[in-house]
């Protein structure tokens, strides 16, 4: 038999171990561990919308778009994002009724997408997330992280029908993850936030294009290009908005930065040839319809670019010049 000396320590060695055990488990990933702010910030001004049965990928998104400044009820977003045959609001319906409203779907993609939720919401960003929660029956939910507590690491979600959830950053990661991650900013057209990819936010610029305002759209590729001026892509996009705004000197400044970025690019030489037309430049208009032609080689392409052409040929009148600065 032990003595009752050997038996006390025992126990208290066993139950040190436990402790142990215990405080590895509840510690988890911590993100004072990682290069970030130690800001604790909360979103105050993101609304809260209770779900109501199908209604928590349109409460979800309205409460992202109110974040972002755009008051819209959950009710009106049901057509739009909620599809009965499944019973879930999928992704790219999300995507484009942001973009409907006026506001870049920004999808977030890197190799660190939860250090960029953490720096968005630091710079006062709410972030649309889908989460798989749940102990046993697991179910899918948006929820919208409005705070974050790198001290603590904890993150404060508007998450169905709570208001506020806190919860620990290992506890995050782990209903986050069967999504792959998903997450998106719902971003006013002119704020770029810093932790963004120049062909991802012109990707999401072209659903505000297809979808919502015009003047949205030129707003978000005009922010591209400040940003990147070196990026054809929002230069093309610019030059889209702004020919479907009727903005022609516009358009013109914008085909022409993206063919002088892209010189071998044809179809941006048949861009800027329309808009020169629509400014009776058609001189100009029509030896760019000529680069189109002799860099092209794809036959409905070329006969797209020969309709320019032709476009051209029925010009009467006086050709002015138009400046390609």
């Amino acid at each position: 038999m032990f003595s009752n000396h050997c038996q006390s320590l025992m126990f208290r060695t066993a139950a040190a171990c436990v402790v142990t055990l215990l405080a590895a488990c509840t510690a988890g990933p911590r993100l004072r561990d990682h290069n970030v702010s130690m800001q604790a910030v909360e979103l105050k001004g993101v609304p809260y919308y209770a779900q109501d049965g199908y209604q928590g990928g349109p409460a979800a998104l309205a409460e992202a778009l109110g974040g972002s400044g755009v008051q819209v009820a959950p009710a009106d977003l049901v057509k739009l994002v909620y599809d009965p045959a499944t019973g879930s609001s999928p992704q790219a319906s999300m995507v484009a009724a942001s973009g409907r409203y006026g506001r870049v779907p920004y999808v977030l993609s890197s190799n660190q997408l939860d250090l960029d939720v953490v720096h968005l919401v630091q710079t006062g960003h709410p972030v649309l997330v889908l989460l798989h929660r749940g102990l046993v029956l697991k179910q899918w939910r948006y929820a919208v992280v409005i705070g974050v507590d790198p001290a603590s690491s904890t993150f404060v979600l508007r998450s169905g029908g709570e208001q506020r959830r806190s919860v620990s950053y290992g506890d995050f990661i782990a209903e986050w993850r069967d999504s792959g991650y998903w997450a998106m900013l719902t971003a006013r057209p002119g704020d770029l936030p810093d932790q963004i990819a120049p062909r991802d936010w012109i990707t999401a610029a072209a659903a505000v294009q297809h979808s919502g305002p015009p003047e949205a759209a030129a707003e978000a590729y005009g922010a591209a290009t400040r940003r990147w001026p070196k990026e054809a892509g929002a230069w093309d996009g610019l030059g889209n908005a702004a020919y479907a705004l009727h903005d022609l000197p516009g358009a013109i400044e914008a085909y022409s930065n993206e063919v002088q970025l892209q010189p071998d690019d044809a179809q941006a030489h048949d861009k800027l040839a329309q808009a020169l037309l629509g400014r009776q430049c058609a001189d100009q208009a029509e030896d760019e319809v000529n680069h189109a032609l002799a860099l092209e080689t794809d036959p409905a392409r070329r006969a797209a670019y020969q309709r320019t052409l032709d476009e051209v040929s029925r010009h009467t009148g006086p050709s002015v010049v138009c400046s390609l600065d």
